[in-house]
């Protein structure tokens, strides 16, 4: 089951969530990697131009 799916699907019948919000969801009941947490933190930092490190 994708439960970070369905808790974006549920947040969004209670409120009006930003413009641009993004989900990190994947089909499957394994956990994410700490690896592929910060690779995915490092591509939105890199799509707004912010220029921190994230340590993991």
């Amino acid at each position: 089951m994708n439960f970070v799916g369905q808790l974006y699907h549920y947040l969004r019948t209670l409120v009006d969530l930003p413009a641009g919000t993004r989900v990190f969801a994947r089909s499957g009941g394994m956990n994410l990697s700490v690896t592929e947490v910060k690779s995915r933190i490092e591509s939105v930092l890199s799509e707004t131009g912010a220029r921190e490190e994230v340590t993991a």
